[in-house]
């Protein structure tokens, strides 16, 4: 059981530290509550610090249930498996697409105001999340900047399943991870404190960089 995400990141930074090879290196967390964790490893490392909006795609009758993700550009991630388990449709898999692209474009400028996104083009991005269940919203990211031409994309986060472990490692660079688990079925499990940051707090962070 971890303390908190200011506990997990100076953990985390630890573990990043010697992945760091040159100063082209963008801490990018994904909000809300990996945004209070990016800024605790951006500031120790002394490395910039954005963030990436991803909107996790629900299947029809059962939101919680991650068929895939949404990112900018868009990029779009799908779980191959649970898509063909049910038996989807390419307008159903568009309409559910077109939906959550729309939240994700709302909330991002929402979070950025006026702030532009930073160049990760030929860099090192480090991704960073509060707990990884399916990996969905993580996987959206990676393809996300490598379209981006990112030069390797790392994801750093506390815990993460161990089933999505051995399937993400294929796709990053370095997964930096401090716990894998088998029974996973909320990020906050691990945490004694896990409070709901604020889209309020996410704007104070980022206008602090």
């Amino acid at each position: 059981m971890f303390k908190n995400r200011e506990e997990v990141a100076k953990k985390l930074t630890l573990k990043i530290l010697p992945k760091i090879k040159d100063g082209k290196v963008l801490v990018v967390a994904l909000p809300r509550g990996a945004v209070v964790m990016g800024k605790i490893i951006a500031e120790f490392l002394s490395l910039p610090l954005d963030i990436v909006v991803i909107k996790k795609i629900g299947a029809p009758f059962n939101n919680e249930l991650a068929i895939g993700a949404v990112a900018g550009k868009n990029v779009v991630f799908w779980n191959k498996q649970l898509i063909s388990k049910l038996k989807l449709d390419e307008k159903e898999m568009e309409k559910l697409k077109e939906e959550k692209q729309k939240e994700r474009e709302k909330l991002e400028k929402t979070l950025r105001r006026d702030r532009k996104e930073m160049n990760s083009k030929g860099k090192t991005v480090i991704l960073v999340d509060d707990g990884v269940a399916t990996g969905a919203t993580v996987m959206a990211a990676n393809k996300y900047f490598k379209k981006q031409g990112a030069k390797k994309v790392f994801l750093a986060t506390p815990v993460i399943s161990i089933e999505t472990f051995k399937e993400l490692n294929k796709f990053f660079d370095a997964i930096i991870v401090l716990r894998k688990v088998s029974d996973f079925y909320a990020v906050g499990q691990f945490y004694e404190h896990f409070p709901q940051v604020t889209n309020r707090e996410v704007i104070k962070i980022l206008g602090k960089n």
